[in-house]
Parts: C-alpha cells; sequence; structure tokens
C-alpha cells in the first residue's frame, strides 16, 4: 500500500463562505505499481500517477446543491424559481 499512495498530507479547511473547519487529505496514487513487470511499470509510471485531494467529510449542503443550481439557472429560472425548487431560501443559496 505504501508503494501505491507514499505519502499523505492532511490538513484543515474551510469553505470561502464559512462553515465549520473540515479535513481535506492530498496525496499522489501510483497505480503503475499494480504491474509486476519492471520495464512496463517504469514507461507508464508518469501516465498511472495523479495527484487527489479528498474531502475526508460529507459534501456540505452547498457543495450538493451547487450542480442543481447550475443547471436550472441554465434552464432560464430565476434565484427565487431555483431555491423554491430545492426548497430552500434565497440566502441558503447566496454563493452557490
Amino acid at each position: 500500500m505504501r508503494r501505491l499512495i507514499p505519502r499523505i498530507v492532511v490538513f484543515p479547511f474551510q469553505r470561502c463562505d464559512g462553515g465549520h473547519v473540515v479535513l481535506r487529505a492530498t496525496f499522489r496514487l501510483q497505480l503503475a505499481w499494480l504491474l509486476s513487470d519492471g520495464r512496463t511499470r517504469d514507461a507508464l509510471d508518469s501516465l498511472l500517477e495523479r495527484v487527489l485531494t479528498v474531502d475526508l467529510f460529507g459534501q456540505s449542503d452547498p457543495e450538493i446543491w451547487r450542480e442543481r443550481v447550475v443547471a436550472a439557472r441554465a434552464d432560464g429560472l430565476k434565484e427565487r424559481e431555483v431555491a423554491r425548487l430545492l426548497g430552500q431560501g434565497q440566502r441558503a443559496l447566496c454563493g452557490v
């Protein structure tokens, strides 16, 4: 496992619009280590490597609503209509 993810860095994170401080992790996933052939692994190393950031908590409401708000606004709905569609007040959608 240490070859796949050699190091994990966890740090506190807070959305710019406030909310609780939560933990977020960043790590480098090196999938080439799943290959048994060393030459193939070396050739594909950079292609099979990704730096990922993962929230170590559930998504907050604004993050969950964001996609739905963007889609509804693209359909021409006004802010008040979008809020009603999501069952929220307009203030709850501020910053989404």
